[in-house]
């Protein structure tokens, strides 16, 4: 008589077991991920040699690794389709502010500008694309967890009050 685990010698995997592996493998390579780039914008070796990180972008950079965090969160939470989930709610936070602490870095180069309307364009430009960015996730990926999609937008965005504990 066999076992009703085994079908043909060949033992049946279960589902819990089989995403049980598959949160392995999401973490794994997220953890992996996160060391990699760890190494890469390290002590600001992004920037031109010589040069220093300026205090937005350490911001960005900070929301990033939030990002990641909030992803592998998501991966833990809901599984592969929460990480990239989670993943994208975090993009809609560091794309925009990437770009925006860009425009104010451009903006300060120039004696000419109003470095208030530069800020507060900006601000605008960055609020519209996130949420554009938003609409586009729910536009090219209609299989998103949006439970994990507001997970990963609200841990990036409160890496802002934990940059404030950071000293600059």
């Amino acid at each position: 008589m066999k076992k009703s685990s085994e079908v043909e010698g060949v033992p049946t995997v279960t589902i819990s077991s089989t995403l049980a592996t598959l949160r392995r493998i999401c973490i794994d390579v997220q953890l992996s991920m996160i060391l990699k780039l760890t190494r890469f914008f390290d002590g600001g070796k992004c920037a031109a040699p010589g040069t220093k990180v300026k205090p937005m972008f350490k911001f960005v950079r900070l929301q990033f690794f939030a990002a990641l965090l909030g992803s592998l969160l998501g991966g833990i939470l809901f599984g592969a389709r929460g990480a990239s989930s989670a993943l994208c709610g975090g993009a809609a936070v560091v794309l925009p502010g990437f770009f925006f602490a860009w425009r104010l870095t451009l903006a300060a180069r120039r004696p000419e500008a109003s470095h208030v309307n530069a800020f507060f364009i900006g601000q605008a430009i960055k609020i519209a694309s996130a949420i554009g960015i938003l609409v586009l996730v729910r536009l090219l990926f209609p299989g998103a967890h949006w439970g994990a999609v507001v997970l990963g937008l609200v841990v990036t965005l409160q890496a802002n009050f934990l940059a404030l504990l950071v000293k600059p």
